[in-house]
């Protein structure tokens, strides 16, 4: 995905289940085009992180502890403005929404696609 298209990314299952497996690294069992599912292999339900703050928290605070040394939340101009910086690089990703969840979840997905293999 490039980052225009994770800018428009709107809240709701498939924005929660890219977090869930791409940030958070859980195996989603697949239902077919368009159609996301609620719980992971393993029975855990998907957190809904495009639109519950506490769950989007729990996506960042997985990125903290690994990759990122520096994370900021801001408002900026009437939207939420979210600013990931990586220990290894010099590059920030950062996204906007008009809500703080939103932000998160966009910004950790740019983060994790240019995250070196």
């Amino acid at each position: 995905m490039t980052p225009e298209q994770i800018d428009e990314l709107e809240p709701g299952r498939e924005l929660d289940a890219l977090i869930a497996e791409h940030v958070l690294g859980f195996a989603l069992p697949f239902k077919g085009r368009g159609e996301f599912d609620t719980f992971d292999a393993n029975g855990k339900p998907v957190l809904n992180y495009s639109t519950d703050i506490a769950a989007a928290w729990r996506a960042l605070d997985r990125l903290r502890v690994i990759d990122f040394r520096h994370v900021t939340l801001e408002m900026a101009g009437g939207c939420w403005r979210c600013i990931l910086q990586p220990y290894n690089q010099n590059e920030t990703f950062s996204s906007f929404g008009y809500s703080a969840p939103l932000a998160i979840c966009r910004a950790a997905l740019k983060a994790i696609a240019h995250q070196p293999s």
